[in-house]
């Protein structure tokens, strides 16, 4: 790397999506460089063998290390991230998901806005790309995020994992990691970021740094969003649960309270779209009623195939 230059190495998770990675891959061929910045990509599978290797292959735009790691979960592949990162003297991280595509001004935006606004993190909207028409209720009780309109230079607490550009010398100052027991449930980003900001770090929003994520036909239906928001309302339990246990249990408390009322005003919601809506609410509380006091949900598989 030339003097004077900082490295983004642009990192991307993987687990049994080949078809993602590919183009995840293929839209990082038509990316923007930023001025004065190198590129590097590292893509971490999280399975028991190489079985991208042919995908990786075919990429050729940018140097890319493809590194193994064998311990399933989340957050095994999160912190393998940070520690290639670390390893391979990267000034920044973007992550990028094996089910979104970035489009041309993703990367530019996201360091023009970590710059402006003087950011730890620099995170935008992952908008959703259906792989079919989706049926009508989807789209009215607006199940997946199609749009985004909120204005770049927002702070935040929080930032999409699958797209982001963090600063590694923060990192270097306070070497958090990810979390552990959100290795199965998720919301590790969530935790991971909380933290992060609790230490001095700052998250802002880039209205213009846009990936598209695809939603396959699987998640179309009723029962995925009812176990979606089922594990969102046990990892929200989690991170209170982590913080303080009486909070904890009053957050649960509220969380059954919540679930109760809006069970009774279920049956006046004539539409579909809103029926659904509501239902989707009422397990939400109640997987944060119950998260309080289960601490072994799984949402994500644990094994995986050889």
């Amino acid at each position: 790397m030339t003097e004077g230059r900082k490295k983004i190495l642009i990192a991307i998770p993987t687990h049994k999506r080949p078809e993602g990675l590919s183009s995840a891959l293929k839209s990082l061929e038509n990316i923007a460089q930023p001025d004065s910045v190198d590129i590097e990509v590292l893509v971490v599978e999280n399975d028991q063998h190489k079985t991208s290797e042919d995908v990786i292959a075919d990429f050729t735009r940018f140097p890319v290390y493809y590194m193994l790691e064998k311990n399933l979960g989340l957050v095994y592949v999160r912190n393998r991230i940070l520690e290639e990162a670390v390893r391979l003297d990267a000034d920044y991280i973007a992550g990028l998901d094996d089910d979104e595509v970035a489009t041309e001004n993703w990367l530019t935006s996201l360091w023009g806005g970590l710059k402006k606004y003087n950011a730890t993190v620099a995170t935008g909207p992952a908008l959703s790309q259906f792989e079919i028409k989706p049926p009508p209720w989807i789209i009215k009780g607006n199940f997946f995020k199609t749009q985004s309109t909120r204005k770049s230079g927002r702070l935040l607490q929080r930032a999409g994992i699958g797209n982001h550009l963090l600063d590694m010398s923060f990192i270097a100052k306070q070497p958090i990691r990810f979390d552990l027991r959100f290795n199965f449930l998720g919301s590790e980003d969530t935790d991971f970021f909380g933290r992060m900001c609790a230490n001095g770090g700052s998250i802002v929003w880039i209205q213009e740094a846009v990936v598209y994520e695809s939603v396959p036909v699987e998640r179309m239906r009723l029962g995925y969003l009812l176990k979606r928001d089922y594990r969102i309302g046990q990892g929200r339990a989690a991170r209170y649960r982590k913080k303080s246990s009486a909070r904890g249990v009053l957050l649960g408390i509220l969380g059954l309270m919540t679930a109760i009322l809006y069970t009774i005003i279920l049956p006046f919601h004539w539409t579909r779209a809103s029926f659904y809506k509501r239902l989707c609410k009422i397990v939400k509380q109640f997987g944060v009623f119950v998260g309080i006091f289960r601490t072994d949900f799984k949402a994500y598989g644990t094994t995986s195939g050889k």
